[in-house]
């Protein structure tokens, strides 16, 4: 089987990049694309399991981990993804671009940010939340060069795939969590109000 995956409607946020509720948001639209089509599935097992925008009628529940509720999943599967702390990895002193000041006097800024993303494959069954997290960690690994190439990350990669246990919250589900780990650059510039040199005033004393 052959997957598609289309980041073109979401580029249009690359100018808000990196933020956290972004890569929520995006991650959360690309899951939801890859169950809407069944040629994009890989394990057979899954090929009904098609999301739909209609809750009523969805095989699947793909969401924040914010929107959860138990009744959505005691009879379909779901995957919801909540984010993990982001850290601020200074490049340098005071995340000033080294270098020499230009003319304009405008100062330039540099800082890297470290983050990651947690993702909760939900099931009725131990078997099936395994084979629900494997087809989604399969589809982020195949497709994360495409997604750090488009959002212009520095890394986006799965780290850790978790062993499936009993979610305590809802009866009878369990739950595989996935992680992933990114790392992003930020660079932005300062203009200032007033030019460093507004006036030079020459005098002579007679």
């Amino acid at each position: 089987m052959s997957s598609e995956i289309r980041f073109e409607s979401l580029s249009s946020l690359c100018s808000l990049m990196p933020r956290p509720q972004l890569v929520t948001g995006i991650v959360v639209s690309w899951l939801r694309q890859h169950f809407s089509q069944t040629p994009n599935i890989e394990d057979p097992k899954l090929e009904k399991t098609l999301w739909a925008a209609d809750i009523s009628k969805t095989g699947i529940v793909i969401d924040s981990v914010y929107r959860w509720q138990p009744a959505l999943t005691e009879s379909r599967p779901g995957v919801f993804i909540k984010r993990g702390p982001w850290r601020v990895l200074r490049l340098g002193i005071d995340d000033r671009k080294m270098g020499s000041m230009p003319i304009s006097g405008n100062r330039h800024y540099l800082t890297a940010y470290q983050g990651s993303h947690s993702i909760f494959c939900i099931a009725g069954a131990p078997a099936e939340a395994e084979i629900l997290a494997a087809e989604v960690f399969r589809e982020l690994v195949q497709f994360g060069p495409l997604f750090r190439q488009t959002f212009k990350f520095l890394k986006f990669q799965v780290t850790d795939v978790g062993e499936v246990s009993l979610l305590e919250e809802a009866r009878e589900n369990f739950v595989v969590p996935i992680t992933l780990a990114y790392a992003a650059d930020d660079a932005w510039e300062i203009a200032p109000r007033v030019p460093i040199l507004k006036h030079v005033r020459l005098s002579a004393f007679l």
